[in-house]
């Protein structure tokens, strides 16, 4: 019954905002998907339904389960001074109050609205996602085997993948930035105001995760210039003046991630003090009693079964049993049959991932929190199990690791 009231408070304005990107989304892929990806259109209309049906489902979800979703529309006490909009603009939390502001307080759109808004935004990042695909694997849907088709059809579907995208929030915003970014990074040359926006968008949302995003295309550069023979004055130059800058975004971010004393100890002490903050939660974890490896397992592969009672928890524990399967035959193929990164973009991308994932594991301990922070590694994630399964043969090619 409650469920009836939740979508009986649809408005018009819901529905035709709805009506309005849908339609939109059918005359923009009518006429440019064929150019953009090998993809079959009818499964990318196929994409955009399962993102809408994420989207209500989260939407109903807030009516039963505390979410930041909910507290950014309706809790003012979130807001500050509700009369001064632009005393808002911050990053983080604040920005994400920045946004929603005009959309509820201005223009007065409603909850489903601003749902819809931020769930588009979203999506747009799996467009992104598809077109980086296309770039590194060219048409990799065309040319793998049937089973293969499966298998990376799943990684678009993934359910963590949209739950955590089609929120009002920061993570549609962060996947959009993270999606937008290694596209660009493909073709960095051409793209260079798409990598300068992606980074821009993340460093309002997340500025730790601009950083590492940054600091992984950096010595991704310098990593590819070096194997490939390709060192000059200008890549000295570039590497003197990052380490110059350095201390600059250490000694501005730090005081973001919790971190107020500019010092070994003061790093250690945040580390703990996140470690303890979830222990006493329902899904909390004690960091303590792990080791280094079994934290890093435990941000991504758990929750497993034993770890929760609950229904999405359920939902989650077959997820990570699937995800910890298919990173196990991706790796069997590996093996097989090694290749290495030959891009700056696969490079850029092994760093991105290995580096937050590990500092990650070391600092969360809530299992719900670290499912939604693993969403920000799941493109790579995805990455690297289409180059270990079509790096073999097929669509990648020999040398299509290294044309980017």
């Amino acid at each position: 019954m409650m469920l009836i009231n939740i979508f009986m408070m649809v408005t018009p304005v819901d529905i035709g905002l709805l009506l309005l990107l849908s339609i939109g989304w059918w005359f923009w892929s009518k006429r440019n998907w064929a150019a953009i990806s090998s993809l079959p259109i009818g499964y990318a209309h196929l994409l955009f339904a399962a993102h809408l049906a994420f989207t209500l489902f989260y939407y109903a979800y807030t009516f039963y389960s505390s979410t930041d979703a909910w507290e950014y529309y309706h809790d003012p006490s979130f807001r500050g001074n509700a009369s001064n909009w632009i005393g808002l603009y911050d990053t983080g939390i604040s920005f994400i109050f920045f946004i929603v502001y005009p959309l509820s307080q201005v223009l007065g759109l409603s909850y489903l609205s601003s749902f819809f808004l931020f769930s588009a935004l979203g999506f747009l990042g799996f467009i992104y996602m598809l077109r980086l695909w296309e770039v590194v694997f060219p048409k990799w849907y065309t040319l793998s085997q049937k089973w293969e088709k499966y298998l990376l059809l799943l990684i678009f579907f993934w359910p963590s993948l949209h739950f955590w995208t089609v929120a009002i929030g920061k993570d549609s915003l962060s996947f959009l930035a993270i999606a937008l970014f290694f596209w660009c990074l493909s073709d960095a040359k051409k793209r260079g105001v798409g990598l300068f926006m992606a980074l821009l968008l993340m460093l309002h949302i997340r500025p730790h995760m601009a950083l590492l995003l940054l600091g992984s295309a950096v010595l991704a550069y310098f990593i590819h210039a070096r194997l490939q023979g390709n060192w000059t004055i200008k890549q000295s130059l570039i590497l003197l003046l990052v380490l110059l800058l350095l201390p600059v975004f250490t000694w501005w971010l730090l005081p973001k991630v919790d971190v107020f004393e500019l010092s070994l100890q003061g790093i250690k002490d945040s580390l703990v003090a996140m470690q303890h903050r979830f222990v006493d939660t329902t899904h909390g974890l004690d960091l303590r009693e792990l080791s280094v490896p079994e934290r890093y397992f435990t941000f991504l592969f758990r929750p497993m079964p034993g770890d929760s009672q609950q229904l999405l928890g359920y939902a989650l524990i077959a997820q990570n049993i699937l995800l910890l399967v298919v990173s196990l035959t991706a790796l069997g193929f590996w093996i097989k049959r090694p290749h290495w990164p030959g891009s700056m973009l696969t490079w850029a991308m092994l760093f991105y991932f290995f580096f937050g994932t590990f500092i990650f594991s070391q600092a969360l301990s809530n299992l719900g929190l670290i499912e939604r922070e693993k969403m920000m590694f799941l493109l790579p994630w995805a990455y690297f199990f289409s180059f270990m399964l079509l790096g073999r043969k097929g669509p990648i090619g020999k040398g299509s690791q290294s044309e980017t």
